[in-house]
């Protein structure tokens, strides 16, 4: 068989359609809380925000399609936790965590509250290398359930355009 430019366009077609439909696959880490406040006032309310922006991002970021989100490797980050103040610091673990977790990359995220009125939501994405390929960060004002779930959407919007 002879190979012709029909075939090669052809054989281009499936091979750009195939690429087009792979996923990442992305271990998504549930946020961390830096405090800067510490107000014991509002701790139980932040800890129950802290639980559901953890639940709502990864959703988010399914559904942009360009991530297949898997779940944290559980005994990775007991043992990281339990050694480092704040994982997404963790300087070097993210081999570890996508190795543990049969992923490409892994999803680094963490609340930076500095007062009731200025808190900032982040991401950041390391390959299973260690090496950054997205840092994306989400300001809000306001402390309430529906803000922070709002930052939450809009920043696994922002990965999702910076990465289609």
């Amino acid at each position: 068989m002879r190979f012709t430019p029909v075939i090669a366009a052809g054989l281009w077609i499936a091979l750009a359609a195939a690429g087009a439909t792979a996923q990442t696959r992305a271990v998504v880490l549930d946020f961390e809380l830096i405090d800067e406040m510490r107000d014991p006032a509002t701790q139980a309310a932040d800890l129950s925000r802290m639980e559901k922006v953890s639940a709502r991002f990864p959703e988010s970021l399914r559904q942009c399609s360009t991530f297949t989100v898997l779940p944290p490797p559980a005994a990775v980050i007991d043992r990281l936790a339990s050694q480092i103040a704040y994982v997404h610091q963790c300087n070097g673990c993210a081999e570890d965590i996508a190795k543990a977790a049969g992923a490409d990359i892994v999803v680094f995220t963490w609340v930076q509250k500095v007062s009731n009125l200025i808190i900032n939501l982040n991401a950041e994405l390391q390959d299973g290398g260690g090496r950054t390929l997205d840092v994306r960060s989400v300001d809000m004002r306001g402390n309430t359930d529906t803000s922070w779930l709002r930052a939450a959407d809009a920043l696994a919007r922002r990965i999702c355009d910076r990465n289609r």
